[in-house]
């Protein structure tokens, strides 16, 4: 198992070289979940969750992707619950910044952006208050949402996630018998059916 800095340096050398990819609605229903559900006490749960944020944020733009989830940007709410948890648990190796529509939060030397996210109160408070979280900084210009699955899969397997956020990892609810048989074995050849 690969450490969160090692996994960041990974995720940055694909990023370089990256192809879109197809991504699966079960990783989409997971990602979801992730974003509903999940506790935020480590750095790598933050990475978890920044990941998921990013999954869905690439998943909802894709021509394929189900009238649920299509240009469904639900989740922009949920990334000031992230931020706010870094403050409020002072984690390591966590920043965040934003202006100019844009949210950017940082673990382990990645950068996550979310345009149009929500800013909550501690957030603002962090900021104005120069807080040890908040860190001025301007986007590296390293695009995660073409290798979203990629990013998502390391994230997952990173060690140190709180065990309640391992156990949403582990559940098999997300995924009935059927529901996503179909989708997840999309291929170039076959995605024009959906």
């Amino acid at each position: 198992m690969a450490d969160i800095f090692e996994t960041s340096n990974r995720v940055k050398t694909q990023a370089k070289n990256a192809k879109e990819e197809m991504l699966l609605l079960s990783d989409a229903v997971l990602a979801k979940q992730i974003v509903e559900k999940a506790k935020i006490e480590t750095k790598e749960d933050v990475f978890l969750y920044f990941s998921a944020l990013n999954f869905l944020n690439a998943f909802v733009k894709k021509n394929y992707a189900p009238r649920e989830f299509k240009k469904n940007y639900f989740f922009k709410n949920s990334v000031s619950k992230c931020i706010d948890a870094i403050i409020n648990n002072n984690l390591c190796d966590c920043i965040f910044c934003y202006g100019d529509n844009v949210v950017m939060g940082e673990v382990a030397n990645l950068q996550f952006s979310f345009h149009r996210a929500n800013i909550s109160d501690l957030m603002n408070k962090e900021r104005n208050s120069n807080g040890s979280k908040y860190h001025f900084d301007y986007w590296k210009g390293i695009r995660l949402q073409p290798i979203a699955g990629f990013v998502f899969k390391e994230a997952m397997s990173l060690p140190n996630i709180s065990k309640e956020n391992m156990t949403i990892l582990g559940s098999n609810n997300f995924q009935t018998e059927n529901s996503n048989a179909k989708f997840n074995k999309l291929n170039k050849n076959n995605f024009r059916e959906f």
